[in-house]
């Protein structure tokens, strides 16, 4: 599998779960990754030694993209490296469930930082560069179906809601210069963000949920760097749904 052989990719928050399976997917499409995580970590390290047992050419950043000077350090390197960028795949966030009445504030301003404005430099990190180089690039942003709102979790779908309008306006402004923006909605995923899930909550979400299991993580990278691949014009701009049929979550 070579399909994206001589391209160069940006994973943010590639370590664990869904990061992690979108960074091997890119190693075994051919393409040249370089990936951040806020801290360093062993899985990390992990990330880097399975990719090279692959024959990937990686590389692993410690970098928050919530701050624009790391988000800028992150790209710079990417740059050095490869001297390209043709692919960005943001999928850096957390969670954090609470009523809305009793959301700490401390706890909006780290999901609305980590979730939402992290996206916002990334995209515009990306949007600088296609015109400064005159070359295309695709954005893929990942979603959560969350985004439709649930009890307790307020913060979190508003994080997460403002995604889609982000990735409409940025289909919109730089389109034509050749930037593609696409939402990746994700539902159930097997992942440390879901583990802990109320098993209420868990056994609603798969009742509901025409499929009636979780997707993996492996399932969603493969259908984000299909779409990588193929550089679909006509879902610029707009949320594709990578959820088992299930489009809202249930109250």
């Amino acid at each position: 599998m070579s399909e994206l052989q001589g391209r160069a990719a940006v994973v943010t928050g590639g370590s664990r779960g869904i990061g992690r399976a979108l960074v091997l997917a890119l190693v075994r499409a051919g393409a040249k990754v370089v990936f951040c995580t806020r801290r360093d970590s062993e899985e990390a390290s992990e990330v880097v030694r399975v990719g090279q047992a692959l024959g990937g050419v990686l590389a692993h950043v410690v970098a928050d993209v919530a701050s624009e000077v790391q988000v800028d350090r992150l790209f710079d390197h990417a740059l050095d490296l490869h001297g390209r960028v043709d692919i960005a795949l943001h999928n850096a966030g957390i969670s954090h469930s609470a009523l809305l009445v009793s959301l700490e504030e401390a706890r909006l301003d780290a999901m609305l930082a980590t979730n939402t404005t992290s996206a916002f430099l990334v995209a515009r990190r990306v949007a600088r560069d296609v015109a400064r180089f005159s070359r295309p690039a695709t954005l893929i942003t990942i979603g959560s179906l969350a985004q439709h709102g649930s009890p307790a979790n307020a913060a979190y779908a508003a994080s997460k809601g403002a995604l889609v309008g982000l990735t409409r306006a940025i289909a919109a402004e730089c389109g034509a210069s050749g930037l593609r923006a696409y939402l990746a909605v994700v539902g159930l995923v097997e992942t440390d963000l879901t583990r802990d899930l109320p098993e209420r909550t868990r056994s609603l979400l798969l009742d509901t949920c025409p499929l009636k299991r979780a997707s993996t993580p492996d399932e969603i990278a493969a259908a984000v760097v299909g779409l990588a691949v193929t550089e679909g014009a006509l879902q610029n701009g707009e949320p594709f749904y990578l959820s088992g049929g299930l489009t809202e979550i249930p109250a």
